[in-house]
């Protein structure tokens, strides 16, 4: 869960570079957001594959709590999934 939520941030990050004016694109505010949205990821990815080598769970801060909040959301509404209504 958490990886899939970790490329849906990363891809905003893509789109929000795709949307905006080529005058800001191309501009150091551009550059910044990319390099940002780069090391953002790569530690996130370092981080957990260091924490799985260590035999630990890895928890990033709020990509874990998002995740969780959607998980346990899920978990309370069970009905919503599954049976058909005819």
């Amino acid at each position: 869960m958490q990886a899939i939520m970790l490329d849906i941030c990363i891809m905003l990050a893509g789109l929000i570079m795709q949307y905006l004016p080529l005058f800001l694109a191309v501009t150091f505010f551009g550059a910044l957001v990319e390099i940002l949205a780069f090391v953002n990821g790569t530690y996130a990815i370092l981080y957990s594959v260091w924490n799985a080598v260590q035999g630990l769970y890895p928890e990033i801060p709020i990509i874990t709590e998002a995740v969780y909040a959607q998980v346990t959301e899920s978990i309370q509404n069970p009905d919503d999934f599954g049976e058909d209504e005819d």
